[in-house]
């Protein structure tokens, strides 16, 4: 009887070890297989452009002289004088939406 509930222990347990293989296989290593092929067939470097250029376009932009930073934006006149209606307005039971 001992015997038995080993054996079917050990069954499971080998059971669960093929079954995380299968799915670490699925979900991991096809993942790889896959964009190995597409840098196979790409090359590395077009794969790399492609992956940064949208994220290096945005930090370009956040840090281009044309635009205002938030700092700049914050204490701009007009939107000070704008915040200060706004709250104005806001104490006395008025409008509650902020200027945008």
């Amino acid at each position: 009887n001992t015997y038995q509930q080993l054996e079917l222990t050990a069954r499971g347990a080998l059971s669960g070890i093929q079954v995380a293989r299968r799915m670490i296989d699925r979900n991991l290593f096809s993942h790889f297989r896959e964009n190995l092929t597409l840098v196979r067939e790409q090359g590395l470097l077009t794969i790399v452009r492609k992956t940064y250029e949208p994220y290096v376009a945005r930090v370009y932009d956040n840090f281009a002289s044309e635009r205002k930073s938030w700092t700049e934006s914050l204490l701009d006149p007009a939107n000070l004088t704008g915040m200060f209606r706004w709250a104005e307005r806001m104490l006395r039971g008025g409008e509650q939406t902020p200027p945008g």
